[in-house]
């Protein structure tokens, strides 16, 4: 492959760029505010201020966004836990990742999650709380989703 019809060359945006277009731009400055067929003649954004008109906006059934509900919604392994190693700490996907709350959980199985587009932080499960774990390739990852690694 050359340089000219190489793909990697020719990218106009990088995909922050495009997605923070995609939404901000397409999805709630052009699409929720065209007509839409399934509406019965009104734009999204139309029949969302008609939908809480008519019904009341149920603030009790509001989810915070907020550092728990991320922590919940990412991904795991398979097995969904990994075991604390000595000095090791945990291993998710090859890596190994650190907190000083592992020395109270040695040679346990605790629940796992991380982040796929940041893959110098994951999470652990211990003592009723979710603990911020530390990459032990922290400064090399920094920056790197899951695919970018991977790829």
């Amino acid at each position: 492959m050359f340089n000219v019809n190489n793909p990697k060359n020719l990218a106009v945006w990088a995909l922050d760029e495009l997605y923070d277009y995609f939404v901000n731009g397409y999805c709630y400055g052009v699409y929720d505010r065209k007509e839409h067929p399934a509406l019965d003649g009104m734009s999204p954004q139309q029949a969302f201020e008609f939908g809480i008109a008519k019904t009341g906006s149920r603030p009790h059934q509001t989810i915070k966004y907020d550092e728990q509900f991320k922590i919940l919604t990412l991904p795991s392994t398979p097995k969904g836990t990994a075991k604390v190693q000595s000095s090791k700490g945990v291993r998710i996907n090859r890596i190994d990742y650190w907190s000083d709350e592992f020395y109270s959980v040695e040679n346990q199985d605790v629940p796992i999650r991380y982040d796929p587009f940041d893959y110098e932080i994951a999470y652990a499960y211990i003592n009723n709380r979710w603990i911020r774990c530390i990459s032990n390739y922290y400064t090399k990852l920094q920056g790197y989703s899951e695919c970018a690694i991977a790829g």
